[in-house]
């Protein structure tokens, strides 16, 4: 079995004026592919906790695929054109 692993995290608050922008992203957390499960397995991070709860509940029952994940630091909402990169890039 394979289990695709994706995240998307933004803490958006509204009272900042100015826009996350996709670099925001970029300088954070950017990870595609097999970088997902090789830096996040074992992390102190949401992600890490879903990647060792799979490994350790299935065995080798189940493998982790990375899909694709993403950051950035708690700023203001999203800008559509980054939302609308992101929504692609997933």
């Amino acid at each position: 079995m394979r289990i695709g692993i994706l995240g998307l995290l933004h803490e958006s608050n509204t009272f900042v004026a100015q826009p996350t922008l996709l670099e925001r992203f970029h300088e954070d957390l950017w990870l595609c592919g097999e970088a997902v499960i090789d830096r996040m397995s074992g992390s102190h991070h949401e992600l890490g906790g879903f990647i060792d709860g799979i490994h350790q509940s299935t065995g080798n029952a189940a493998r982790c695929v990375g899909l694709f994940a993403a950051r950035a630091t708690p700023s203001g909402p999203i800008e559509a054109a980054a939302f609308d990169q992101l929504m692609r890039q997933i």
